[in-house]
């Protein structure tokens, strides 16, 4: 079955700073589960991109 509804979201826009912030978590995440984590950051988008 195919998805009509328009995405919502889209890969949010991170300073560098937020980038480092969010990488540091994941590696965090990580090494206190044992668990290959990857983590993805999504912003909703404008309803003027839609």
């Amino acid at each position: 079955m195919e998805n009509k509804e328009p995405e919502r979201f889209t890969a949010a826009d991170l300073s560098p700073e937020q980038l480092n912030d969010l990488e540091f978590f994941e590696k965090d995440l990580r090494s206190d589960s044992n668990k290959e984590i990857i983590l993805v950051a999504y912003e909703e988008k404008n309803e003027k991109s839609h």
